[in-house]
């Protein structure tokens, strides 16, 4: 799927997709989420040098589970990382929606989904991923 984009998610996808950072800010509804996913996609359909994996973060597990289902076909491959929905628990998807408490404390190296073993797996995936953080006014 080539999602739609208004000027404003073409410019982020250029400013992204040049290696800088964005911080959007943008009114509900306004499509910010398809401007967070747009470089990700171009990216992968021009084989451009860009992470290959996306860790889009959240703060309720409520946007995570939407998300999964409005945006299932941007890439093969989309899963949850919730405690109630563990489903991608190293973050090894095209895309992962997963709630801000599953990233941060994957990033901490007490990651919830993993054995203590294994708890350097996700910061590295982390450290790999194109990282989003939507609705960041509602993070503590």
């Amino acid at each position: 799927m080539v999602i739609d984009s208004y000027p404003f998610q073409r410019r982020v996808t250029e400013l992204l997709l040049s290696g800088r950072n964005v911080i959007l800010q943008a009114p509900t509804g306004a499509g910010k989420t398809t401007a967070a996913l747009l470089p990700f996609q171009r990216a992968r359909e021009q084989g451009l040098d860009f992470p290959r994996r996306c860790i889009y973060a959240v703060p309720m597990r409520v946007l995570a589970n939407q998300f999964v289902a409005d945006y299932a076909d941007v890439a093969p491959d989309i899963r949850i990382q919730t405690s109630e929905h563990p489903d991608d628990r190293c973050f090894e998807a095209d895309i992962t929606f997963a709630t801000i408490d599953q990233v941060l404390s994957s990033f901490l190296l007490s990651p919830y989904s993993l054995s203590r073993a294994q708890a350097n797996l996700n910061l590295g995936a982390i450290a790999a991923s194109y990282l989003v953080f939507d609705e960041f006014h509602l993070f503590d």
